[in-house]
């Protein structure tokens, strides 16, 4: 076998050269399929998930290096071995930290990069992302290339170097095994919280979970698919089937429901609740912190916990299969390109029987006025025989916040053609009060707008058979707790969101915390059906004290899983991963001030309720 300190230096070897080209073109490919497996591992990307990762990886490569050995050139065997065992890891260990302490990926940043071009449906989502990878794969060679002339110059023998990283790849392969991906988010090594609870042990066999894992949630979605058949099969008669509006409000948060931003609909909520026939819940929160977690709560009727789920399996929303079974005419209005994230293609796609997207005019707050104006001419030309379920994404409120000149009351404001994205982006925020009043004008016009949607339904008859909610899919931050956007983190200005419900009958509500996943439950009890096999959420118009609470789940873009979860009730905020033995991480009151962490019965019966949420029993 060859003796790494005979190997000759790369530079004197010019004849494996495309050789030595294929290989560290073939160590990018393998980088990158390293780095999706480990995105899409059961749980958040950690020391110990990678660690194992890297280290089967290692093993496997150092196999291969046996072969390459006796086949080729010494020189180019090693280049070989360097750039597909060692170097990955460093990546991919990289985007664990980084992800530790910003909650967010290193290719958050490629979305960042690319997001107006695929708004805006210049360029396709998943182009982008090849794109960017393969720009990736070149700095890739390039770096791997100079940082091998220098380990062989300072490290000319490799022998024990290549012996201490097998002990290490093996460590790293028993760690990952007995302590679960799912669970293993930590820094600090595995054995300092050592737990004998292997991967196995983790899956439950009934549908009531006892313990916080992804498992529970896995299994109960997939026996919901199970029987999906029999579910719609026994749904019994709906005692009436009145017309059902969605209106997804883009980054709405609540306290933008005031006289000040959205009059009109604030009037017109307070002459309805005098009627009761609005239900505006005192604390209303979105499913996750970005726009796929919200949609899914509002959707499914489910919380954020089986979110990952349905999004890997691209699960249609089982509420909406109900209302085609019960024959709603389905439709989806939007004003702007939804490939983003494959949300058309999760959400829509399947579940739609018409889906229209107005790019008529370059002006976004046009085309979210051309949307409802389409919205009305279908409604009020639908025969009255033809039930229908219609959801509309308004996304004029979205950041950069688009408004005709005519509703610029709040002045001064940054201008239309800014760049913005969520973040932390310290360049932003000297002129976040400018910001924030583009925010507030955006709400004006939004205001305006569907209220008047509102009157032409009442002017048309169409109010005494629909049931209408306006909702924000999720909050936005003005780094009132040190960030812009949304996406980030479960402050109360990114999770805390509009709410507005409107109905043809007298409703009435006594809940303090409602959450997204409560909107399809309220609507089915609404006209006379069970949710309670297909959905977690709970109906509004039947109070339970021990459903009094909201569950929260930090949004996942692309193909991640959180553990990350915060249930709100009583006053508190307690934040907790979905892994055993949870502890409260930190328990804030309902502004975020935080409290003292304490082991008192509040605490601990919110956690219980956190557990009891997973209670999907198809």
């Amino acid at each position: 076998m060859s003796d790494y300190r005979k190997t000759p230096r790369l530079a004197a070897d010019p004849a494996p050269r495309i050789r030595n080209l294929f290989f560290a073109v073939a160590s990018a490919v393998v980088l990158v399929i390293v780095h999706q497996l480990l995105r899409s591992q059961e749980g958040e990307r950690s020391f110990v998930a990678f660690g194992g990762a890297w280290g089967a990886l290692f093993l496997t490569m150092w196999a291969i290096d046996l072969c390459l050995r006796i086949i080729l050139p010494r020189a180019c065997f090693f280049l070989a071995a360097i750039l597909a065992s060692y170097f990955p890891a460093f990546f991919c260990l990289f985007d664990a930290f980084h992800f530790q302490f910003f909650r967010a990926h290193v290719d958050k940043f490629v979305l960042a990069t690319g997001y107006m071009a695929v708004t805006t449906g210049e360029i396709s989502f998943d182009t982008w992302i090849y794109l960017w990878y393969i720009l990736w794969s070149t700095l890739w060679c390039l770096v791997s290339t100079v940082c091998l002339v220098g380990f062989r110059r300072w490290m000319p023998t490799v022998r024990l170097f290549e012996r201490g990283i097998f002990v290490v790849a093996l460590l790293l392969i028993l760690c990952s095994i007995l302590r679960p991906a799912a669970g293993a988010e930590d820094i600090l090594p595995p054995f300092l919280t050592f737990k004998w609870r292997p991967v196995a042990a983790a899956q439950t066999n009934g549908s009531q979970s006892d313990t916080f894992d992804v498992y529970t949630e896995r299994k109960q979605f997939h026996t919901l698919e199970e029987r999906s058949e029999d579910i719609l099969s026994s749904l019994g008669t709906p005692t009436r089937t009145p017309n059902i509006l969605i209106v997804h409000l883009e980054s709405v948060r609540r306290d933008m429901f005031q006289p000040q931003t959205m009059p009109r609909l604030f009037a017109f909520a307070e002459n309805c609740l005098r009627e009761k026939r609005c239900l505006v819940p005192e604390h209303h929160y979105s499913t996750g912190n970005n726009t796929g977690t919200g949609v899914f709560g509002l959707l499914h009727g489910l919380s954020g916990y089986y979110f990952h789920v349905a999004k890997r399996e691209f699960a249609p929303p089982f509420p909406v299969s109900a209302l085609r079974r019960l024959g709603y005419k389905r439709s989806f209005y939007a004003s702007m390109n939804w490939d983003y994230d494959d949300l058309y293609t999760l959400f829509f796609k399947n579940s739609m029987e018409v889906s229209y997207e107005d790019r008529s005019s370059k002006d976004q707050w046009a085309r979210d006025e051309n949307m409802v104006s389409r919205y009305l001419k279908d409604t009020l030309e639908s025969p009255e025989s033809e039930p229908r379920f219609d959801y509309m994404v308004w996304y004029g409120t979205h950041y950069i916040y688009f408004y005709p000149p005519a509703f610029e009351k709040f002045t001064p404001v940054v201008p239309p053609d800014s760049t913005i994205y969520s973040g932390s982006l310290g360049q932003l925020k000297p002129v976040a009060e400018l910001l924030k009043n583009r925010y507030r004008n955006s709400m004006l016009f939004a205001d305006a707008t569907l209220s008047n949607l509102l009157e032409q339904l009442r002017v048309a008859g169409k109010t005494k058979n629909t049931i209408v909610v306006l909702v924000g899919d999720h909050g936005e931050e003005f780094w009132e707790k040190g960030r812009f956007g949304h996406t980030y983190g479960l402050s109360t200005e990114q999770i805390e969101t509009f709410f507005l419900a409107i109905f043809p009958d007298t409703v009435q509500s006594n809940y303090h915390y409602t959450s997204h996943a409560d909107v399809m439950p309220t609507i089915f009890d609404f006209i006379g059906l069970d949710t309670r096999r297909f959905t977690t959420g709970k109906s509004l118009l039947r109070y339970d004290p021990s459903l009094d609470y909201a569950l929260v789940s930090m949004g996942i873009v692309l193909d991640q899983v959180s553990l990350d979860h915060m249930i709100i009730g009583n006053g508190l905020k307690v934040r907790f991963k979905n892994r055993d033995n949870a502890a409260p991480i930190e328990v804030t009151d309902l502004s975020d001030n935080k409290l003292e962490l304490r082991d008192d019965d509040s605490i601990q019966k919110l956690l219980q309720q956190a557990l009891a949420a997973k209670r999907l029993e198809p």
